[in-house]
């Protein structure tokens, strides 16, 4: 039973009520009720008529009444008060209550297989995703079973982490001189998480203490070396060892993976944790050798460059260019940015605001509720959020749109752009996406964006470029920008994986030609690799939800799965057949073909140059959690 620490001096035991009643006023309802039971003693608030109801297309925050929200806060202060009194320990729910209640928290219907996912959110019902169940602790021994991870950054720290639980050898070899991933490279100003940080966090590590729903760089940065330091990872981790080669030894059945200066490390199985987002794409513009000024990408920021006073032209509108423009704006002279195609913009009123300290207090202090509050998110954004919303309705013959609802979430964006450009037409017009939502990736907004474009010293220009001539960019009309600074916010080349590395699998077969048209089995296994695991790989990128941090610990209990099956049957290795990637394959490319981002004539990232959806995973949250719990050794070779 897992309970908070309620000593005498617990900010919790010695809140006044009026205190309390502060506290209780900003808190999210839904999961402030589910504390009720823990305090209460009982199940009785999920029978009070009191029933949240969370439709994120319809704006409501948890469809609840005024008159509801304060007559479960006052309940609330009353349970706490009670029961600081009353000696009893706080209750915790057998399953059959906790599957009711993770229903309950969003007042949608959920199918009962759903139960053990949800419950996998809650520390106290356990055990979850990376604590090892008593029937899958490894019956060989983990000793002869070294493994080496390529890269420390979320899906590195999320593999270690139950590697080192599991009492499994490993090292992880980190290029760069610090882990973080994304989080360390992308330093550009204003960057920051779009999905909340209560659930873009891990499940082991969910009790940090945030100081924004959706928190900065730095911020998170922090918080995976935070991560790294409590599990004990830092000596496992090797900094500056930069992978170039990787080669299977069938005799053996081992790896050898070779580093840059020349060093090799060996080990039975190998797992790339490289991420998709991690090569930046700059175009080949010509003249660009040319270019007087500076120039870099927003993922490899020049923080040496001076933008006082500059003349700065952007190329690009993604998820970066909306985050660094803003910030950059009052520093230079004037601001171009050059836009190929908008992006939708999903309203997000508090999206650079720090949480109020009540907020805070609560989940510091307030017996469960963190755990309540982060599974409520959970339920709202990643199981299923609004990811039904972007399936294609079969017979709809709507404009933009994919389906009914899809349009009513086009209808509310729409609006949206329509109030932040306040009447100006021509902005509208250079701002309106020409595409279904979230066909591209969709961005977050608190207004900033808009407010940025719509200064007499920011334009927005909705053409092609022809070259970059000397001080200046020369557009495809002939307009010439005159620029002393040039930013790229042109995104990555995502479906380049293991590129710079030369792995060598069975056989002499070759992951460059493998990875041709990117596809790998449940994201992770390619045939003619035996024990090499990918995190993070072909079409496990989500578009909405909880987050890659929920597919990384996924992913990585898969791969401890794999590990375990050999340990315990007595293989050396494992191999997922042809036929059954080509079969997952062809239901992932059926699958995405009914999604929004799958349409025909809609160019973006999550498609390969031949069209095909290569990043995206097309399903929901549970059948990817699911599709995770065990390998199907029915889908591979055993040697």
């Amino acid at each position: 039973m897992i309970q908070p620490m309620l000593d005498a001096a617990h900010p919790f035991a010695t809140a006044d009520e009026a205190t309390l009643r502060r506290m209780v006023a900003v808190a999210n309802v839904p999961a402030l009720m589910m504390t009720l039971m823990h305090l209460e003693g009982d199940d009785a608030v999920l029978s009070s008529g009191i029933t949240p109801d969370t439709d994120m297309l319809e704006g409501r925050e948890d469809g609840l009444s005024e008159a509801d929200r304060d007559a479960i806060r006052a309940r609330a202060v009353k349970a706490a008060l009670n029961w600081r009194t009353s000696g009893r320990d706080l209750w915790i729910p057998p399953h059959a209550v906790l599957d009711h209640a993770t229903t309950h928290i969003i007042g949608q219907d959920t199918p009962d297989s759903y139960a053990p996912l949800l419950r996998e959110e809650l520390p106290f019902a356990g055990p979850n995703r990376p604590a090892w169940r008593e029937n899958e602790v490894p019956k060989g021994d983990c000793a002869e079973w070294p493994v080496v991870i390529i890269g420390a950054g979320i899906s590195g720290i999320a593999a270690a982490v139950r590697l080192k639980r599991a009492g499994h050898p490993f090292v992880v070899l980190e290029k760069s001189d610090s882990l973080g991933g994304t989080w360390r490279d992308n330093t550009y100003p204003g960057c920051r998480v779009d999905t909340p940080n209560h659930i873009y966090s891990y499940s082991f590590a969910a009790d940090h203490d945030w100081p924004a729903q959706f928190s900065d760089q730095q911020t998170i940065r922090a918080y995976l070396e935070e991560v790294a330091a409590r599990f004990n990872l830092m000596d496992h981790i090797h900094f500056g060892a930069e992978v170039v080669a990787a080669d299977w030894n069938e005799d053996s059945a081992h790896w050898t993976v070779r580093l840059a200066d020349g060093t090799t490390h060996t080990g039975p199985a190998l797992i790339s944790a490289l991420g998709q987002l991690n090569r930046p794409k700059t175009p080949d513009l010509p003249g660009l050798d040319t270019f007087a000024g500076a120039a870099f990408h927003s993922a490899r920021w020049d923080h040496a460059v001076d933008l006082q006073g500059k003349r700065v032209v952007v190329i690009g509108t993604g998820a970066s260019a909306t985050q660094f423009v803003p910030a950059i704006a009052d520093k230079v002279a004037h601001l171009t940015v050059l836009q190929r195609s908008p992006p939708w913009l999903v309203p997000t009123p508090d999206y650079h605001d720090t949480l109020p300290e009540e907020e805070r207090w609560l989940i510091r202090h307030w017996p469960f509720y963190a755990e309540w509050y982060r599974l409520w998110l959970f339920r709202r954004d990643g199981v299923d959020g609004v990811l039904p919303d972007l399936f294609c309705e079969e017979g709809y013959a709507g404009d933009k749109a994919v389906s009914s609802r899809n349009a009513l979430m086009r209808d509310l964006w729409v609006n949206y752009l329509r109030e932040q450009t306040g009447g100006d037409e021509t902005l509208l017009a250079k701002m309106m996406p020409d595409y279904p939502p979230c066909a591209k990736r969709p961005l977050r907004d608190n207004g900033s964006w808009v407010r940025t474009l719509r200064r007499d010293d920011v334009s927005l220009i909705r053409q092609g470029i022809d070259r970059i001539e000397g001080d200046a960019v020369i557009l495809s009309d002939g307009t010439r920008i005159p620029a002393d600074v040039l930013i790229f916010g042109t995104g990555f080349q995502a479906d380049r994986f293991f590129d710079g590395i030369e792995i060598t699998g069975r056989d002499s077969a070759s992951m460059a030609k493998a990875m041709a048209d990117p596809c790998a089995y449940r994201g992770t296994s390619v045939p003619g690799f035996p024990n090499l695991f990918m995190l993070y790989g072909p079409n496990t990128n989500t578009v909405v939800g909880a987050g890659i941090i929920f597919f990384a610990e996924c992913s990585a209990r898969y791969v401890l799965g794999c590990l375990n099956h050999m340990m315990t049957e007595g293989f050396s290795s494992m191999e997922v057949t042809t036929e059954a990637l080509e079969t997952y394959t062809a239901r992932m490319d059926a699958m995405n073909a009914e999604r929004a981002w799958g349409v025909p004539g809609v160019d973006s990232w999550y498609k390969n140059a031949a069209g095909r959806v290569t990043q995206n995973w097309p399903g929901t949250h549970y059948e990817f959690w699911d599709m995770t719990l065990r390998p199907d050794p029915d889908h591979h070779v055993f040697r």
